[in-house]
Parts: C-alpha cells; structure tokens; sequence
C-alpha cells in the first residue's frame, strides 16, 4: 500500500525561528555525537535553504538561462552573461530583435539564441566565452540541440537541417514532407534513446532518420490508405488525411514511433519499432488525443481536456484523467503531476496507477533540473514565495525559505541555482541547498 501525505492550504512554516532556549542533556549529547562524526570523517547533516546572490536588471518579455557556471539573461535588444556566483558581467552582445529562448551548448562551448516567435525569425550562435557572433541563420526556428557531438537541429518552413554548432556547417538536411516527428533528450531525460526523427513524404511512405547523421534507419509504408495531405498550423508534425480521418500526429518516444488519427470523437493510435517500422500494437481512445510523450515507465497522450497513461509494451491504457494535464518523469516510477486549466492540486503520483502519493495543494512545480532535486514554488499571503524541495523519493517535501515580490511561473532552477524575475524587473538568483 501507498502511503498518501496531504500537505493542504494550511500548511505553514514558521515566519521566524523560535527563541533559543537553554540545550537539554539529550541535546548535548546529540550535538557532541554529530561533532565526533564530522571529525572522524563522517557525512554532515544535510542544511536547506536560500542563499540570495545577486540581481540583474530586465526586460518585459526577457529570457534567462542557467547553464554550469553562467547565467545568461536576453533583454529587448543584447544578451548578456554573468559570472556565477558572483554576478559579474562577462560580456554582452547586441541583437537585432528580442530573444526569446537561450540554450547554451556546453561542447561546443558555444550559446544558441532563438528570436522571439512570430516574423522575423532567425537563430544566433554566440561563443560562450566572448559573447562574439559565430554565425547565424535569419530563416530557421531552433528544434534542440543534440547530445553527443555539437550539433543541433534546425527547422525551415520547407526542411529539416543538422548543423555544426560551432561552425553553422550544414551536417545534413532534408525536405520536411507532410510532417515530422521527434524527440528531444529534454523532453524526458529517462528515456535514453538516440535521437531520431520520423518524416512523412506525402506518399503514405515513412522514414526514420538518425538525428546526428541523417542517415535513413527504417523506411517503410505505414498504411496505403494515408493520402498525401497538408500541413496544419505550420507545425508540420500534424497532417490532414481523408478516409474519415481528420488530422494525423507523428510522435517519437524512446525507441517508438506513435501515429494518432483522429476520427470524430475518437482517436485510433498506432505504436511503430522505430528502428524497423514494424506495427507493434493498436488502440482506440476516446475522447481524442493526439500527441504522445514520455512519462517516464508509461506513455502520456495529451487531448485538448485530458491525459491518458499508456503501457508502451502493449498498449494497455492504465488510466485517464481530466484532472491533471501535464506530467514530469520522477524515479522510482513516479509522475509529477500538475494542470494550467483544471482545478486539481500538483501531486507525485504512481505513474501505474495514478495513485497519489504526495499532495502539494497550492505548489506549482518549477522548470529546471538538477541531480536528484526537484523544486516546487508557492504563493502565499503578503507577496511571499515559498520554494522546497522534492526528496528523490517522492515522499516529502523539504522547505527552502521564502522570498517577496517574484514571479514564480517565470522561476527556473539548474544545479545548485534558482533565478525568478521580480516586480521590480530584476533577475534574482540565489543558491540553494
């Protein structure tokens, strides 16, 4: 049985710590034991909390991104990087229009910049030691960047292209056909599949391509009664059909590959062996869902007003739910549940069952990453925030402390890091332990 912890509304910590009293004889004894296992090599007893670094000014509208020992924030018109811990300015160099997303590239040593969504679009590399111009490219949208060698993928209105991050080199590059479909390593870090994408040629005919090399792995027809169609909303990775089937989704997840057509009301999903296209399984969801991503041992399909869990094996559904929309991939076979629409409390649930193991009524869990850490933020009275941290085993939740005036959906945390945009438009960072 699954123990269920319910941190409700009411939870609470102390504003201020309670006022010293004098050590009891038990007490004395456990402070002399936890010195004698510091002198003699032992492990220290872990603290938490925030330690405030620094503050930086910003933009409406301005990205920020924490990579090792860098922060780097894009304003309407540079993008500037600081120094960790410290804050200090290392370089800043002027765009032509306002960024929108950052990725830096460790490798390659080099910070990938994409303009903000609409026209113009366009993707700059910077060098991550100088802040100087490597190339850029004034047509494509940045899909990611890939593990392994420094490359990342580019995407046009009419093609797919890899390119050399340090360099911009075209490493290879095809037409995007009807439509595309792809996993990135970001999206689920517990899947550690290569990269591959799956293109539709508008012939009924599918190939799968190795993400680093465009090398083609599998090519095959799916299904003779797909017809070629047009693209929808300029994603390419969804596709009218006929046949009585209104749009179809392409999606990559570990070492398959999901097609969903949508019938009416129903879905009729299609699961692939991505390195030989052979048909695995076959399922009908109702109501329709579309896109499918990886929630770590299951299969989360994402509708317009739910989310259904999915066996990856044999297609078995587990479970379904209107309640939460979103999903994050925890160990030890567990979800962190959230949803933007719905009223439902951020949960770690069983990803097998969706049984909840810890309620978080009122948390809002942040983007980020670091080893073995996941952080989640609250708003409470008087403009406070409270951030904590998850246990690696989904359990417990271990309080950070509190900050005034931040704006928690704009938070992100990366190692030992958390920055949040403020009232005041500043970047605020602080360490945490």
């Amino acid at each position: 049985m699954i123990p269920v912890i319910d941190l409700a509304e009411d939870w609470t910590v102390p504003d201020e710590p309670e006022r010293a009293r004098p050590p009891s004889p038990r007490l004395a004894l456990v402070l002399l034991s936890v010195l004698l296992l510091a002198a003699l090599g032992g492990a220290a007893v872990p603290r938490y909390g925030l330690v405030s670094l620094f503050a930086v000014p910003i933009d409406v509208g301005s990205a920020h991104a924490l990579y090792g020992d860098t922060l780097y924030v894009s304003r309407s018109d540079d993008v500037r990087a600081y120094r960790l811990p410290a804050g200090t300015l290392e370089w800043s160099a002027a765009t032509a229009h306002p960024v929108g997303a950052l990725i830096a590239v460790a490798a390659a040593g080099v910070v990938l910049a994409q303009y903000e969504s609409g026209d113009p679009t366009g993707v700059l590399a910077f060098d991550a030691r100088s802040g100087r111009v490597l190339w850029r490219d004034e047509r494509g949208r940045l899909l990611g960047a890939l593990p392994g060698p420094s490359r990342a993928l580019l995407l046009h209105l009419d093609e797919v292209r890899a390119v050399d991050v340090p360099t911009g080199r075209t490493i290879w590059e095809r037409p995007r056909g009807l439509g595309v479909g792809w996993a990135m390593p970001d999206m689920d870090p517990l899947q550690n599949a290569p990269p591959r994408l799956a293109f539709d040629g508008g012939d009924g005919v599918t190939e799968v391509v190795d993400a680093s090399s465009g090398a083609v792995v599998a090519r095959s027809r799916l299904e003779s009664l797909w017809p070629a169609g047009v693209g929808v909303n300029g994603t390419g990775s969804v596709s009218a059909t006929t046949g009585g089937f209104l749009l179809a989704a392409r999606s990559v997840v570990g070492g398959q590959l999901f097609v969903a057509r949508q019938r009416s009301a129903s879905t009729v999903l299609d699961a692939y062996d991505l390195g030989t296209l052979a048909h695995q399984w076959r399922i009908t969801l109702s109501p329709a869902a579309f896109f499918v991503t990886g929630c770590g041992e299951v299969l989360c399909v994402d509708g317009f007003s739910s989310m259904t869990g999915v066996d990856p094996r044999s297609g078995a559904v587990l479970w379904y739910t209107r309640q939460w929309r979103e999903a994050r991939p925890l160990p030890g076979g567990r979800l962190l549940v959230s949803s933007s629409v719905a009223d439902a409390p951020v949960s770690i649930v069983d990803s097998a069952t969706l049984r909840p193991v810890l309620r978080l009524a009122g948390w809002f869990p942040l983007p980020g990453s670091a080893p073995g850490s996941w952080l989640v933020g609250r708003d409470t009275q008087g403009l406070r925030t409270w951030f904590a941290a998850l246990a690696p085993d989904g359990h417990r939740v271990r309080p950070l402390g509190w900050v005034r005036g931040v704006q928690i959906s704009q938070c992100e945390y990366r190692d030992a890091y958390l920055a949040c945009p403020t009232v005041h438009n500043e970047l605020q960072v602080w360490q945490y332990r």
